[in-house]
Formats: C-alpha cells, sequence, structure tokens
C-alpha cells in the first residue's frame, strides 16, 4: 500500500548505535512523567495523561541515554528510588517552551558544543541562524527526549498510524501541487541520453558529493540535473524533510515543498538520501512509495556516510595516531557495513533491483589505510584533531572530512549512479577551491581508482566489474 508508514519488516534500527532493549517491568512516578509530559506532550501516544507501557519503554531509553548515571545497579532500567533520585537531579523547572536567540560568541559556542550538528555547512563554526534554525528544528521534532550532543527523538506518533494526516502534501494531485507551489522545479521530460535526473535529501556529510558530482558529470561530458532539499544534521534527514515538505506533526499545515511538487510533475530516475541517527525504513518507504508513484522505473540510493574515530558524543582524542592500524580502521568497516546491510536488505527484498548504497565509507577507509602505510601522497594525518595538521582524512570531531576529500565522495556518488570509473574521464574536472595544488594530480588519480574499488566490491552498490574495463557489466 502507498504511504504505509509501518512497514512489513518493521525494523528499529539506529546507524550509530542501536540502544539495548530496556524492560518495561517498572512504572514511570507520577511526577516524573507529569514532568516529561509538560515538555513532550506528544510522548503520551494514547493520551491518557500518563506515560505507561511501551511509552514508558521509549521514554526510559531517552532518560537513560541521557542520564546514564541514573542507572546505578546497571540493569537497563530505572527502579522507583533511581526514578525519584533522578527527580531530584532535574528539579522542577524545564526549560523554556521559547528559548531566548542565540547571539553572542559565548553563546555561540557553547550551543555549538552541546549540539554540534547545529553547524548546518560544517564549517566549524556557528552562525546566529544556524542556531535558531536548529532551535527550531529541535521543537518541530515533537519530542526530544535525550542526547548530550546529538539528541534521541522520540518520533511524532502519527508515524505509527495506517495514514498520514489528511492535509499532508503527499495527498495532492500533480496538478494541484504546481498550481499551489508553483514550477521552479526543472522541467524535465523523460530522454534516452543515459543522463539520470536526481532528487535528493540530506545533510553536511551528503553537501560535498552534492557539490562535485555536477562538476565531474560537466568533464564526462553532460549537466547533470540535480535538484535537492538539504539541511544540517538532523534538519537534512529523511524524516524529516518528510515532515517538513508535507507540513504535517511538528510542521502541521505549514508544509515547505519543494521535492514533493518535482516529483509528481516532472521525469526523474534516481533519489539519494544520507542517513541519520535513529532512521527507520518508513522514513525512507514513504518517499520510495512517492516516487515511484509518478516515476516507476526510479532507483533509490542511500549513502552509508563513513566510520568515525571516536564517538560523536564526545571524549578526547589519542595523543598520537599509533592505535589506528590498517586492522583497526578495516574492522571497523565490517561493522559499519554489517549494519548497513541489515537495513538495506530488508528494502531490497521489498522494492527488488530498486535500493542500493552509495558505498562512501569504504572509499574513505581505503583512502585512511592507504594514508597509515604512507601511500596518500599529500594527505598528512588521519585525524586534524590528533595531529593538528590541515591535511587529514578527517577534521573535526563530527567526522566531517578534511580538504580535497569532496572529490572522493563526488566520485563515488558517480560511479554508483553512472556504474562507469571515474578513472575513464579524460577532460580535466573544474573544482572549486583548490590551494596550493592540493590535492595533486597524484591524489586525484589515486582517488578515482579508490572510489571504483569502493563501490565495486560493495555488493550493496548494485555495481559489478567482472572484466576490469571501468564499466559496471
Amino acid at each position: 500500500m502507498i504511504l504505509k508508514k509501518v512497514t512489513t519488516f518493521g525494523i528499529f534500527f539506529a546507524f550509530v548505535g542501536a540502544f539495548p532493549a530496556t524492560s518495561g517491568a517498572e512504572e514511570m512516578l507520577p511526577a516524573l512523567s507529569e514532568k516529561v509530559l509538560i515538555q513532550f506532550p506528544k510522548a503520551d501516544r494514547n493520551g491518557d495523561g500518563k506515560i505507561t507501557g511501551p511509552e514508558w519503554t521509549v521514554v526510559q531509553r531517552g532518560l537513560l541515554r541521557r542520564h546514564s548515571d541514573a542507572d546505578a545497579d546497571g540493569n537497563g532500567t530505572l527502579s522507583k528510588a533511581e526514578q525519584t533520585k533522578l527527580l531530584k537531579k532535574l528539579g522542577n523547572n524545564g526549560p523554556p517552551k521559547n528559548p531566548p536567540p542565540i547571539s553572542t560568541p559565548e553563546q555561540l559556542a557553547k550551543f555549538l558544543k552541546q549540539f554540534p550538528e547545529s553547524d548546518a555547512d560544517g564549517d566549524g563554526k556557528l552562525t546566529k541562524e544556524e542556531a535558531a534554525a536548529y532551535q527550531k528544528a529541535l521543537k518541530n521534532s515533537q519530542g526530544k527526549i535525550a542526547g548530550k550532543a546529538r539528541g534521541t527523538f522520540v518520533p511524532d506518533p502519527g508515524w505509527q498510524e495506517e495514514k498520514f494526516p489528511e492535509h499532508a502534501i503527499c495527498y495532492l494531485t500533480p496538478e494541484q501541487l504546481k498550481d499551489q507551489y508553483g514550477s521552479s522545479f526543472p522541467d524535465l521530460p523523460k530522454s534516452d541520453d543515459g543522463v539520470l535526473r536526481v532528487v535528493g535529501t540530506g545533510h553536511s556529510f551528503m553537501k560535498p558529493g552534492y557539490l562535485t558530482l555536477p562538476l565531474i558529470c560537466e568533464a564526462a561530458g553532460f549537466s547533470q540535473p540535480l535538484h535537492t532539499h538539504t539541511g544540517g544534521g538532523m534538519t537534512g534527514s529523511t524524516r524529516y524533510k518528510w515532515e517538513e515538505e508535507n507540513g504535517i506533526f511538528g510542521f502541521d499545515k505549514k508544509p515547505k515543498p519543494k521535492l514533493l511538487p518535482a516529483i509528481a510533475n516532472a521525469g526523474w530516475d534516481a533519489m539519494m538520501w544520507g542517513p541519520y541517527s535513529e532512521d527507520r525504513p518508513e522514513y525512507y518507504t514513504c518517499w520510495i512509495d512517492y516516487c515511484l508513484k509518478y516515476n516507476p522505473e526510479m532507483k533509490f540510493y542511500l549513502s552509508d556516510a563513513w566510520i568515525r574515530l571516536w564517538d560523536f558524543n564526545g571524549g578526547r582524542p589519542p595523543k598520537d595516531e599509533s592505535q589506528y592500524t590498517p586492522e583497526f580502521l578495516t574492522n571497523l568497516e565490517a561493522e559499519k557495513h554489517e549494519l548497513f546491510e541489515a537495513f538495506i536488505t530488508a528494502m531490497q527484498e521489498k522494492y527488488p533491483d530498486k535500493v542500493y548504497i552509495l558505498p562512501t565509507s569504504l572509499a574513505i577507509t581505503k583512502a585512511a589505510v592507504l594514508q597509515v602505510k604512507g601511500e596518500l601522497p599529500g594527505v598528512e594525518s588521519l585525524h586534524k584533531l590528533v595531529s593538528g595538521k590541515e591535511r587529514s582524512v578527517w577534521r573535526d570531531h563530527r567526522g566531517h572530512l578534511g580538504p580535497g576529500f569532496d572529490r572522493l565522495e563526488g566520485y563515488v556518488f558517480y560511479a554508483t549512479l553512472y556504474k562507469k570509473s571515474p578513472e575513464l574521464i579524460e577532460n580535466p574536472i573544474k573544482f572549486s577551491g583548490q590551494r596550493q595544488e592540493f590535492p595533486s594530480a597524484e591524489l586525484d588519480t589515486l582517488f578515482r581508482k579508490i572510489a571504483w574499488q569502493a563501490v565495486t566490491e560493495n555488493p550493496l552498490s548494485g555495481v559489478l566489474d567482472a572484466n576490469g574495463d571501468g564499466i559496471g557489466d
């Protein structure tokens, strides 16, 4: 059924790490329940004014993640005594419903430290506009339970219903969409020239590839149609963009459609996404069902982002990079692949020959292994926060890539979408922002090779090159 939100394979799997299941044996203290409901009323899914049963299970997970020390006996649940102690710790005053704007350098620095993903463009600096946008995102998330740095969000209970609210934009006809929301999207009739028309969502981890893909395609001899709706951190997630575009849940009757009118009124071949913590398959299948309704031949590509050397939520970097051996990096990549395989396989079964992975993670891991071996020309270290060196694979604790690696991500996107090795592109690529001849031609050539290796070696990409000619079989 199109737009059914709870899928038959109903997996709940977090990309950054699954949270252990908690027992519903203990009930939530009324005082603690009241405190949570004041801030997060939609945690009460059945509307009985209390948090019980499955509601408590979800809320308890969030509380434990935010206040791990509250679980004194370490059994994964909060007893009444532990809840009482936590209630005293929390006090009586919650955060203001309408927090004051964050404007001073000190406030911005503090907010960035608490919510690193508020830095929408990933440049390591937080602007007033980025802070305001992320504050709004938290408010619209419908139930921020916890999270020291990133946040764990309770999805709106509407995701559990059979249908989205009747006023959701996705129920309008193409004509209604065009009349009500204009035609500022590309007019792309079907064509037979092999150029893929692509729509996409994503956050700052997708931005490097979205910027370099059109430049790579231009050098390959064509202009890449690319229509995206992106944001920083959570605001670029598939869930957030679906709610925002449809004007539902946190955006109730305040839609901001950008991709939906385009998908319904123009011809498209592919959709791309970036992953986000606490993702669920239904956040993707709603997009898939909508796309296939108007473009039955479309295919879908989920980036697997890349490994990170230590937990996003904090922790000091090591004194040196000696622990980051090829074996260490390879093991991290194997764990990452297993995680994404579990998530994507279910969707591949539901939509045969439709859903694939953009294996950026394997490409970055391959590059990192070469750096450790001293075989990545011009790249001085793995991580800037460890070595202090600008030319590193990673540049900040959030895991954003260092200079030049935007090319590698773009090459992975190109190779996966077009099933061709970027090594075959003969014309020079007009990348912007090149400084002091870095990346060098030698490194650029290596990036192209790594990208094709990653794409053809990852079975989830759908690309094979058995005869080694650089063109997918």
